[in-house]
């Protein structure tokens, strides 16, 4: 008797799995598309005072899931961000800044940044920072395409450090969440 209950229980949820709106959730591990070279970079050393220091960590093109958009619709995306700095010597603030473009744009910190993370780091500390991105019409445009540009820069000021400022940053998680909703 209990092997004919489980089993019109688990016949029951298959039927209820092909019920309803036929979402489909899709994890990209965008940070597995970067060359392991360009996932530590160093930084320094930056003397101390200088109210604006940029570095351009990646631009890198990804081929995203190609023609999923032909047979679905993307509901909601979110982006996770994490990295950590691992600080010598100096402080500073600054932000941690990712810009998503179209792979025909010739520069792809030209528009706006998708998330501008605030950081401020100490002498021979750690900082870790994670952040998601909640779904915006920007971002789901561009992640429909097949393929897009992704591209960090850290923006550093030392104004009210003592020493130079020197150390590694290390891109720890760069994730995409997709929610579609299929069109068939």
């Amino acid at each position: 008797m209990k092997r004919v209950v489980i089993s019109l229980l688990m016949f029951a949820a298959l039927l209820c799995i092909h019920c309803g709106d036929k979402g489909l959730v899709m994890t990209v591990d965008l940070l597995s598309y970067i060359d392991p070279e360009y996932i530590t970079t160093t930084y320094g050393p930056i003397p101390p005072g200088v109210p604006t220091t940029v570095a351009d960590l990646i631009d890198v093109q990804a081929n995203l899931l190609e023609g999923v958009d032909e047979a679905t619709t993307l509901k909601s995306a979110t982006l996770k961000i994490g990295a950590k700095f691992d600080n010598q010597t100096g402080s500073a603030t600054g932000s941690l800044r990712l810009y998503i473009a179209d792979v025909d744009e010739p520069d792809p910190f030209a528009g706006a940044p998708v998330a501008d993370i605030p950081v401020a780091l100490q002498p021979a500390q750690t900082t870790t920072i994670a952040e998601e991105i909640p779904t915006t019409p920007e971002l789901l445009a561009v992640l429909t395409t097949d393929e897009a540009r992704f591209a960090l820069r850290i923006t550093y000021n030392t104004q009210g450090s003592a020493n130079d400022l020197l150390g590694a940053v290390t891109l720890t998680e760069l994730t995409a969440v997709l929610v579609t909703e299929t069109d068939l």
